[in-house]
């Protein structure tokens, strides 16, 4: 039977757009409601699928893991440069222009 009590995360299968949502709802909610390791393991097993699920496979056995768990996909799948990236892929699918970017200077051409 289910644990009314807990929240459960939204899926998480590693695409960097969806990190920030589930990235904040995993934090507050674990503030919120007082969750410890082991709450919070169950709460990832449950959400974490695909590539996100393949990175921490090994580290999803043990309630004391669940930082190394959070920080593994984070550095995975959560590093601003992703994120920002996959924004900027987004934005030029969109508008189907050209998004040139280097290390000091991102420009569009159509």
């Amino acid at each position: 039977m289910p644990d009314k009590g807990v929240r459960n995360l939204p899926q998480f299968s590693g695409d960097s757009h969806d990190w920030l949502m589930f990235s904040t709802q995993f934090k507050h909610s674990t503030a919120v409601c007082g969750y410890k390791y082991y709450k919070n393991l169950l709460r990832l097993k449950k959400s974490l699928k695909g590539r996100a699920r393949e990175t921490v496979a090994g580290l999803l056995s043990l309630p004391e893991n669940v930082p190394v768990i959070v920080v593994a996909v984070q550095r995975r799948f959560g590093h601003p440069d992703l994120i920002i990236f996959d924004m900027i892929q987004k934005i030029s699918q969109m508008t189907n222009e050209i998004i040139i970017m280097t290390p000091s200077l991102i420009y569009v051409t159509s």
